[in-house]
């Protein structure tokens, strides 16, 4: 079973998003699962035995991004009560930030590429 972020690189590779989206879904993958959260949440299985990536468009792509049940980063802080200023990821913000010392916001890239297409 695909991973989120897995997944979102998928979706993305298959609507032919440039080669920088498409690695910024794997980067944030890479880092999730550096820190042990490589675990899929009860609502992504859920969500994962429904879809398939093929099918996604970039509307769908952007409720995934947004909806922190999705997200082992996320659904680990409180188990259940999702608090994204409590991520590590978020470093304080209300999104995810993920990144290395010399790459970009990977997760903003993937979403203002998503908004500029829709």
């Amino acid at each position: 079973m695909l991973r989120k972020w897995e997944y979102t690189a998928k979706v993305l590779k298959n609507l032919k998003a440039p080669n920088k989206i498409i690695n910024a879904a794997y980067e944030i993958d890479n880092i999730l699962v550096n820190i042990g959260l490589d675990h899929n949440t009860p609502r992504w299985i859920d969500y994962m035995s429904e879809h398939e990536y093929q099918n996604e468009d970039l509307s769908s792509l952007r409720y995934l991004m947004s909806d922190p049940t999705y997200c082992s980063a996320c659904f680990d802080i409180n188990d259940n009560d999702i608090n994204c200023s409590d991520c590590l990821l978020s470093r304080g913000n209300t999104s995810c930030t993920p990144r290395s010392v010399y790459a970009n916001d990977y997760c903003r890239m993937i979403s203002d590429y998503i908004d500029n297409k829709c």
